[in-house]
């Protein structure tokens, strides 16, 4: 059943695929320059947030992945 896409799953699907002039923000020439550096020389993981990572994520029935 996990591969089957269910009717919910399409909808929700095609109502996020338009854009909400709500969620739209309009950056200057200097933000978005900001904004694409970051994305790209993006910071190294700390040992913290190497620590998290390495830990199992358990589903919502308590199994781990």
């Amino acid at each position: 059943m996990s591969q089957q896409i269910r009717k919910t799953d399409l909808e929700k699907s095609e109502s996020m695929s338009e854009p909400s002039q709500d969620n739209v923000t309009l950056l200057s020439g200097e933000s978005f320059d900001k904004l694409t550096n970051i994305l790209k020389n993006s910071p190294k993981p700390t040992q913290a947030m190497k620590d998290l990572m390495s830990k199992p994520r358990l589903t919502k029935n308590g199994n781990s992945l």
